[in-house]
């Protein structure tokens, strides 16, 4: 059985999973950036986070996924990297 993770276990985990993404930015209103995270190659598979999360909620998930897909972990607007958009937070702002 697998032991709790130490106090660092966690950081470090983020950090090596971070330094292999491909991150990218796409416009997210007038003048805010929504955060994308891409790890592996072939058929895509999104990962979304629920609630007041990040990407983060995937770090247990990502690097088996990555073994045979493209993984994609958006931070939705407003959450983890991603910008709170000014004006207009409606459904049209965030698709």
């Amino acid at each position: 059985m697998r032991q709790p993770l130490s106090a660092s276990e966690p950081s470090i985990l983020i950090e090596r999973l971070d330094v292999r993404a491909t991150r990218f930015e796409t416009p997210c209103g007038p003048s805010a950036k929504m955060v994308w995270r891409r790890w592996g190659q072939g058929r895509p598979v999104v990962l979304l986070h629920g609630g007041a999360g990040s990407w983060l909620h995937w770090i247990k998930n990502i690097d088996a996924l990555a073994r045979s897909r493209a993984v994609w972990a958006p931070d939705i607007p407003g959450f983890g990297d991603s910008d709170l958009p000014a004006d207009n937070l409606d459904a049209d702002t965030l698709a």
